[in-house]
C-alpha cells in the first residue's frame, strides 16, 4: 500500500498510528511517500513519519521519477 501524504494529521495521531500498526501486523508492505513543495523539496511532518518508520513503514521523499525504483526496491525486500 502506498500512502502519499504530508503526514500532518487532522485527527488524533493515535488513530493514524493504530491503523498504521494494524496494516503492518497484517503483513501489508506499507510505503509512505512524503509530500514535496513547489520546488520539489520535502514538506512533511518528520516526527509523524519517524513514528511510522519505527512501526515498520517505509517512508521516503522523492520526485515522481524516483518513485518507481523506490517502490520496486521496497516490495522486493
Amino acid at each position: 500500500m502506498v500512502l502519499i501524504s504530508d503526514f500532518c494529521e487532522g485527527a488524533p495521531l493515535e488513530q493514524l498510528f493504530g491503523a498504521a500498526r494494524k496494516l503492518v501486523e497484517s503483513g501489508v508492505t506499507a510505503l509512505g511517500l512524503a509530500a514535496l513543495d513547489e520546488q520539489a523539496h520535502p514538506s512533511y511532518d518528520k516526527q509523524v513519519a519517524a513514528r511510522l518508520v519505527q512501526m515498520g513503514w517505509h517512508v521516503g521523499a522523492m520526485t515522481p521519477g524516483e518513485l518507481a525504483t523506490w517502490v520496486a526496491e521496497k516490495v522486493r525486500s
